[in-house]
């Protein structure tokens, strides 16, 4: 716990600067406030055909990436990458293959096998099993071919002295802070999200033991947060250092703010602040297991506590 502290403090105190974090503080207060007052990703990119999808999402999750990197470049401090091929390569493959994993989202073949809330439940099951085949994959494949012999460490899926203790310990210290927020009357509505998407009714009409419809649903969704740990904290942090160095924590920021644009606008706010600490840590690791354990963590916790709220 102390090492991962002093690992962010030590970071903010060599890399921060005031009139960059300044200048990123405000276009991402623009992005947020357009994307919320026009409701553009929801209105507009979202209805777009597959196709058009696609390139709206590269361009609304890749063009604040690339700003932050032209700011870095008006600062004098990383200007390298703007002629680096490499670099190109990367983010235009990268960027495509998380577009191309948003855009497809409807699944129509579950209709032949699915119905009613049958169709319901599977849909949310095979929406987060999905991104594994099109995010985690293609840039497997993509790192054996184009950084195999790099020093990229696997874009952060290895192990090897990685600690998980001092992540277990934040884990506990956010379990705490997700007990007290389940008090809330929304909180209980809203989770476990297994009873949300009708698993319990899916298990009941299949005759399935409810035990093995929960782990049909929680290990997907836990999968889900690990392919997101993969690509902004993996790929984007841990293949990107090298040509933008430790800076390459904060152009990760703002496409993981990107991301959130479907979500509530608090959930986009905050995912600054825990896309920033989680990129630090990704940086200094270079693993995203610290990163997957709190993220995957906390959103299991979120369900247990759901489900004891259903058993009180």
């Amino acid at each position: 716990m102390k090492k991962i502290l002093s690992e962010i403090l030590d970071y903010h105190r060599r890399y921060f600067h005031l009139s960059l974090y300044i200048a990123i503080a405000l276009f991402l207060a623009v992005l947020i406030a357009f994307n919320y007052l026009f409701d553009f990703e929801d209105d507009y990119i979202d209805k777009l055909p597959q196709a058009g999808r696609m390139i709206g999402l590269f361009l609304y999750q890749g063009l604040p990436y690339l700003v932050i990197c032209l700011l870095l470049y008006i600062f004098n401090l990383q200007r390298t990458w703007i002629k680096s091929r490499g670099f190109w390569l990367r983010f235009i493959v990268g960027f495509l293959i998380l577009a191309f994993s948003r855009s497809y989202t409807r699944h129509h073949w579950l209709t032949q096998l699915f119905s009613g809330i049958d169709l319901v439940f599977a849909r949310h099951v095979m929406h987060n099993l999905w991104k594994f085949f099109t995010l985690m994959i293609p840039l497997v494949v993509f790192y054996l071919i184009a950084d195999r012999h790099k020093t990229t460490r696997f874009y952060g899926l290895v192990f090897n002295r990685f600690s998980a203790r001092p992540y277990f310990i934040i884990l506990g210290i956010a379990l705490v802070c997700i007990l007290i927020g389940s008090f809330f009357r929304d909180i209980q509505d809203y989770y476990p999200l297994f009873y949300r998407y009708r698993g319990h009714v899916f298990a009941e009409a299949n005759n399935w033991p409810l035990w093995t419809a929960i782990l049909t649903y929680e290990i997907p969704y836990a999968l889900d947060f690990i392919n997101v740990e993969f690509f902004f904290r993996g790929f984007l942090i841990v293949g990107f250092t090298r040509y933008l160095g430790p800076h390459a924590v904060l152009p990760m920021v703002a496409a993981y703010c990107a991301l959130h644009f479907g979500k509530p606008m608090t959930e986009a706010i905050s995912s600054i602040f825990g896309g920033y600490i989680l990129g630090v840590i990704s940086y200094h690791s270079r693993t995203i297991w610290g990163g997957a354990i709190i993220h995957a963590g906390t959103a299991w916790a979120m369900e247990i506590v759901g489900f004891l709220w259903r058993l009180a």
